[in-house]
């Protein structure tokens, strides 16, 4: 409420942005009107390690990916996104009852203007133990705000979408040998979606792993 540009990039006070970051995303704004939100590719800075891996920007995509925000979680890089001022009028605000406010942000910027990238590093995303993308529990109830939220909409299963939420939270206890609370994710995951092909497969996961 307190900005008063043309355009806005909100940061976390973990990562950080290349000193050309700004100047580069605001140079292809003003080429490309067409255009609601860009983002960058960026680094990925291990806290514990103290290493930083280039992020792999083969799953970008561009244009009105209001689907592809909700099915698949890594076609933008969240780091450094700036946004035009207008399109955020347009649209209205960021939801502050969500826990997880970005995607539906990109939901409804993708529904009105195009998502574009450029593929270069230009920020830094500082991962920790207590990062929030590491928090099962908390993106769970995110996942479910997002299901409450779009469940009446008609171009994508809601049942679906958060059974595969449940779904790869158990894979992810399974490979942490996690095997009690990867039992309690997939009966979870099995519920919304009973004969979702992958979440048998999962459970063939769990019970190979518990013998």
């Amino acid at each position: 409420d307190e900005s008063s540009g043309a355009f806005i990039s909100p940061l976390s006070t973990d990562d950080w942005f290349e000193n050309d970051n700004i100047e580069k995303k605001v140079n292809y704004f003003l080429n490309h009107d067409e255009v609601g939100a860009l983002f960058s590719n960026g680094w990925i800075y291990d806290d514990a390690k103290k290493e930083q891996v280039l992020n792999n920007a083969a799953t970008f995509r561009r244009g009105n990916i209001f689907k592809e925000v909700l099915t698949q979680a890594d076609c933008i890089f969240y780091v450094g996104v700036i946004y035009k001022r207008a399109i955020i009028a347009q649209v209205g605000k960021w939801d502050e009852h969500l826990m997880i406010e970005d995607t539906d942000m990109y939901i409804r910027i993708s529904s009105v203007a195009t998502i574009d990238f450029l593929n270069e590093p230009l920020v830094y995303y500082r991962r920790t133990a207590s990062s929030a993308s590491k928090n099962k529990q908390f993106m769970l109830k995110g996942f479910r705000q997002y299901y409450a939220k779009y469940k009446h909409v008609k171009w994508i299963n809601m049942k679906h979408w958060l059974a595969e939420r449940y779904r790869r939270m158990a894979a992810s206890d399974i490979d942490e040998h996690n095997n009690k609370n990867a039992a309690a994710f997939l009966a979870e995951a099995i519920k919304l979606n009973p004969f979702g092909r992958q979440n048998f497969r999962t459970l063939l996961y769990l019970i190979r792993r518990s013998v």
